[in-house]
């Protein structure tokens, strides 16, 4: 995997395998450790990735520091929704970017 974007893709096909259950709390915290790794890379995904915070919170009309909590919140409690919801929300966001 180059980038981000592809281990994305990778863990959305099996979230269980690479996060330990189909959980976006888990995966949130997997973004927020690449974007703490990701101050040491210099490339256009990584910037990307850390632009995805914030607009996210724009498109969905959540608070900027707790969009994963009110993804959840969105999807019933459910987290498994809620990380299907995301991932819906991430293809818009790649095509809006041009990746």
């Amino acid at each position: 995997m180059k980038n981000i974007f592809e281990a994305l893709d990778v863990i959305k096909i099996r979230p269980e395998l690479y996060l330990g259950a189909k959980n976006l709390t888990y995966l949130y915290h997997f973004i927020n450790g690449y974007l703490f790794r990701s101050v040491d890379l210099d490339d256009e995904v990584s910037s990307k990735i850390s632009e995805l915070h914030f607009w996210l919170p724009e498109k969905t009309g959540v608070d900027v520091e707790n969009w994963h909590k009110n993804l959840i919140i969105k999807s019933n409690n459910n987290e498994e929704k809620a990380l299907d919801l995301f991932f819906q929300y991430l293809e818009i966001f790649k095509k809006e970017i041009g990746y």
